[in-house]
Formats: structure tokens, C-alpha cells, sequence
């Protein structure tokens, strides 16, 4: 993932600016419809997480782990 995507990526978006922007998710979390779950690795942090919140369709969260790291 590149850190152009992640600037780009804003609350309000839609599903399908998502998956335009990012891809399809590697994970949709328990519910799907509300929890999307992109993962990152590399040797130096090991395993981190992009994590996509929706309400009614459109992204209301946006939470990154603290070792996630960009291209």
C-alpha cells in the first residue's frame, strides 16, 4: 500500500471508492457490511492493520496500528 492511497482515503467515502482507491479488502471483519480489514507485513513491524469502518455505506473511522507501514 502506498502512501498516496492512505492521504487520499477520507471518511464519507463510499464502498466503491474504496475499493477503487485500496483494493478489495484481505478481511471484512465480523460484520462485513461495517468492518474492512486490509493487513500489511514487513520484516521490521511484522503483521499491521488498516482498519475501515462504515455507517450506511460510507466510511465513518479510519484506524491504522501503530507499526503500519507504506511502500
Amino acid at each position: 500500500m502506498q502512501q498516496e492511497q492512505l492521504d487520499q482515503l477520507s471518511i464519507g467515502m463510499t464502498k466503491d471508492q474504496v475499493t477503487f482507491l485500496l483494493g478489495t479488502p484481505m478481511l471484512s471483519g465480523l460484520d462485513t457490511e461495517q468492518h474492512w480489514i486490509y493487513t500489511t507485513y514487513s520484516d521490521a513491524a511484522g503483521y499491521a492493520s488498516l482498519v475501515i469502518e462504515f455507517t450506511e455505506g460510507n466510511v465513518s473511522a479510519i484506524r491504522l496500528s501503530d507499526n503500519f507501514l507504506t511502500e
